[in-house]
């Protein structure tokens, strides 16, 4: 499974490299991925729409739960930071 899911668009720029995504990223799927590569603690920050920042919510509190729970091998602290924006 790719790290995103995006549709990828040519693009007017064929030196750089450079393209145009669209779409939604799978957040579950970066955050444990992440996850695994992480330390002892690990700190995730969002900005972003509601629905999105509720993904990430959803996801930080099953990680703290294994922590909770001494299902996580070694791992003290999984701490959110959510901000906001309006349009």
């Amino acid at each position: 499974k790719n790290l995103m899911r995006f549709a990828f668009l040519p693009t007017a720029n064929k030196k750089t490299g450079w393209h145009t995504e669209y779409g939604r990223p799978d957040i579950p799927f970066m955050l444990k991925r992440f996850e695994r590569d992480s330390g002892k603690r690990m700190c995730v920050f969002v900005c972003g729409p509601p629905n999105m920042r509720v993904d990430v919510q959803r996801c930080v509190a099953g990680m703290q739960a294994k922590v909770w729970s001494g299902r996580e091998g070694g791992r003290e602290e999984v701490y959110l930071h959510t901000e906001n924006y309006a349009l």
